[in-house]
């Protein structure tokens, strides 16, 4: 009974124990607790690490096969080995396929993220060790991986190291097939990476990479989205970047693209050398051919060669031909330094067309250049050949301003040497019906030459020139003189008995200067301007004057005038002319009154008038005001003889301006 000494029952375990005596359970051993697991046949009791649980025999007592299956976080099965042996070996010694001597196995169908069938650990820190090993005696495979989609072997370098390295003494150190797939793949994935996708170097003397293709294909088929699709170097001058050799007759080399702006081939040269060098080494029947442009071929358009310079400071060359070849006389079709020819019966382009886009006009600056350096030769040469045709030996054609032939001879020879050798004319100069032109002009631009700019000579009987113009709707003068010198435009000088010139119409003559100088006019005489002025003298300075000033008598000189200043002057002369009809003057020599001003007395003159006496209208009478130079409406009841300057022709309705005046002093 509770409480008799010495009775256990009811009182509460301690240590290991749990529950109340006297039946206590088992809860711990030394302190670690044990599993309420319940243990089955065969099991012991186990510590974890953690808790006593039951599980399956081990050591010497394991029987075979033993299959079991467990549901733990932790590793289920571990030896440690502490010497030099083997820790876990598997051997099998069948003969059967497909066996294996350490299988794992991960049994879901879906497992987690880098979970692994076989798992093989090296925990050095070194260049030594091996994570896994495998390896095969004979000729099979040391390490085989299989997958239907995934990778059958993966590799990793989470460093600086190799994902995969494959080494053999004699043999392929890697060798990849496939069946209908592609037998290798690589890339980079992180596009900030700037290394190389494949790096391949060898120290021997053989090939980098050999490629070759039996079938149809391609032996090195490669693409780049922005980058070199194909890259090479080589740091020795005897050999090359890119080598191509066709041993069939074909091709060496192709380039091919569908771009618009870029080149299939391209060659580039950051030295003095060549960008693109062709040449013929061996060859010696004269039809090889060093560079070859071809267009044309599938009905395709374009140019078969193009040459551009695009640095506006080179002063280089864009495309040079050179040849030291003698050439055979007689004979311009071999020995050139170069030969265009556009052979089409039909066709209407040029076998040489040249053009340059420049504004400066100096001598080089031209589209074709031609220089004899030598004693002998042309600085250039056109030949029409064919004897029957009516073709042009050369045309020159300029549709902007300039001259369409420009000839200096820098020497004693002619600028221009023309001979006819049959019966047609050895300088022909022509308009055409729809020009405007002139059929010849001759030019003396010396200012010390004395020499004609044109002269024509004839020992016969016919005039040594002739100026037809056959044209009725043709506007322009028969024979036109510009004379912007101090000499004469036109200078006839009859050292014979007849007259200085004639004029005739339809062969008769209507005008004639006779060899004593008086003319003799059929019809009278028209002069241009619309009023008569004389020259006079005028008080002040020269250039205070201009067109349309009103002119009165000056009271200080004789024979001077000066601006009106007055209202109503009796000393009105007349107007500053702009444009006389007829000019007169009393002095000898005509040419001397360009100091002068022309005063129009009689006809239409602009005027220069005030609104002083009100606004001007048609017909109103015009005299001086007391504005310098400017005439006003006269005032019919004011008006003296002597006063009126004339009648207006044009209205001012206020201001002051400058009308047209019928001047006529009264």
């Amino acid at each position: 009974m509770k409480g008799d000494p010495g009775d256990i029952n009811g009182i509460a375990a301690g240590g290991d124990l749990s529950g109340t005596y006297p039946n206590p359970v088992v809860a711990a051993i030394q302190g670690k607790p044990v599993s309420n697991t319940t243990p089955i046949a065969g099991q012991v009791l186990k510590f974890d690490g953690i808790n006593w649980s039951p599980g399956a025999l081990g050591g010497g007592g394991l029987t075979l096969p033993y299959i079991t299956n467990e549901n733990n976080a932790s590793t289920l099965f571990s030896i440690a080995n502490n010497g030099d042996g083997t820790t876990i070996e598997g051997i099998n010694n069948t003969t059967t396929s497909s066996i294996s001597a350490i299988r794992g196995v991960v049994s879901s169908a879906s497992p987690g993220g880098f979970s692994s069938a076989v798992r093989g650990i090296n925990n050095g820190t070194g260049g030594l060790g091996i994570g896994v090993w495998g390896s095969h005696n004979g000729s099979g495979w040391g390490v085989y991986g299989t997958t239907p989609n995934g990778l059958g072997v993966y590799g990793n370098a989470s460093a600086n190291g190799y994902g995969v390295y494959a080494n053999s003494t004699s043999g392929t150190g890697l060798n990849a097939t496939s069946t209908n797939g592609v037998p290798a793949n690589f890339s980079i994935v992180n596009n900030s990476n700037h290394n190389v996708v494949i790096s391949a170097n060898t120290v021997g003397n053989g090939s980098v990479i050999s490629a070759t293709a039996t079938g149809n294909g391609h032996g090195i088929n490669v693409s780049s989205k922005s980058g070199i699709a194909v890259r090479a170097f080589t740091s020795e001058s005897t050999s090359a970047g890119i080598y191509g050799n066709n041993t069939g007759g074909g091709e060496a080399v192709v380039g091919i693209t569908s771009s618009n702006i870029a080149g299939a081939v391209v060659g580039r040269n950051d030295g003095a050398g060549y960008g693109v060098r062709g040449f013929v080494a061996t060859d010696q029947s004269g039809n090889a051919i060093g560079v070859f442009g071809q267009v044309g071929l599938s009905n395709g358009t374009g140019r078969a060669g193009r040459f551009e310079n695009k640095n506006a400071v080179n002063t280089s060359n864009a495309f040079e031909v050179f040849t030291n070849s003698t050439g055979i006389a007689g004979n311009t079709n071999l020995g050139n330094a170069a030969s265009f020819e556009l052979d089409n019966t039909l066709g209407n382009g040029a076998a040489v067309r040249a053009r340059i886009n420049s504004t400066i006009t100096n001598i080089g600056v031209a589209a074709v250049y031609g220089e004899s350096a030598g004693t002998g030769g042309y600085g250039g040469l056109f030949h029409a050949s064919n004897a029957t045709a009516y073709s042009n030996a050369l045309i020159a054609l300029a549709e902007g301003n300039g001259n369409a032939i420009v000839a200096t001879a820098m020497k004693n020879g002619h600028a221009v040497y023309a001979a006819a050798g049959g019966t047609g004319t050895a300088v022909y100069g022509w308009v055409p019906t729809y020009a405007s032109g002139q059929a010849a002009s001759f030019y003396n631009m010396n200012l010390s030459n004395t020499n004609p700019a044109m002269s024509a000579i004839t020992e016969g009987l016919a005039p040594a020139g002739s100026f037809v113009n056959q044209n009725a709707a043709n506007t322009q003068a028969t024979v036109h003189i510009a004379n912007a010198g101090a000499g004469s435009g036109l200078q006839v000088n009859n050292t014979g008995t007849g007259n200085l010139a004639v004029f005739q119409r339809n062969g008769g003559n209507v005008a004639r200067i006779s060899s004593t100088g008086r003319g003799f006019f059929n019809d009278g005489t028209v002069n241009s301007g619309a009023d008569l002025a004389e020259a006079f003298e005028v008080e002040g300075n020269r250039d205070a004057y201009e067109p349309g000033d009103v002119m009165v008598i000056s009271k200080r000189t004789d024979r001077m005038m000066e601006k009106s200043t007055l209202p109503y002057s009796t000393l009105v002369a007349g107007v500053y002319a702009t444009k006389p009809g007829v000019l007169l003057t009393e002095e000898e020599n005509p040419e001397e009154i360009s100091g002068q001003v022309p005063v129009g007395v009689v006809g239409v003159i602009p005027t220069k008038v005030c609104d002083e006496g009100g606004p001007i209208s048609r017909g109103d009478l015009l005299v001086t005001s007391s504005k310098t130079g400017y005439a006003m409406k006269a005032d019919p009841d004011k008006v003296k003889t002597g006063q009126v300057l004339g009648k207006a022709l044009q209205e001012l309705h206020s201001g002051t301006g400058k009308i047209k005046v019928l001047v006529n002093v009264k």
